[in-house]
């Protein structure tokens, strides 16, 4: 694994970890995994990702093809009055897309609620 410092957070969808690797540019090296190799670095308030290493044929739940080729990168930031996440992505795949894929959105800030452990119950 990478050197240096990383930051790890769960996320509650699909009870995933993804860690993050600040400023360490070797993570690019490791062996690729499904959410790919993140690094990261913090401007001001925002933090900035690029996502490279990704092993996942898909890019999407409807099946579009996804190569090793992707890169993704990623802008976190809080709003001005604290009360969202933004977020920024943008998806570099030639192999896939005619051009780079943008999306922007947000989250709000509820501070009640906690992240907790995804349980996939099978339907009967």
């Amino acid at each position: 694994m990478p050197g240096g410092k990383s930051w790890a957070r769960r996320i509650e969808g699909y009870d995933t970890v993804r860690t993050i690797y600040l400023g360490d540019q070797s993570a690019f090296n490791a062996p690729s995994s499904r959410l790919g190799n993140s690094v990261g670095r913090c401007l001001g308030e925002e933090l900035h990702l690029v996502t490279r290493e990704v092993d996942w044929h898909f890019f999407d739940g409807t099946g579009i093809p996804q190569s090793p080729a992707v890169e993704l990168a990623e802008i976190f930031r809080p709003s001005a009055d604290g009360s969202r996440l933004e977020y920024e992505l943008t998806v570099t795949a030639p192999d896939t897309f005619t051009e780079p894929v943008h999306l922007d959105k947000q989250w709000m800030w509820r501070p009640a609620e906690e992240v907790r452990p995804y349980e996939c119950t099978p339907r009967q």
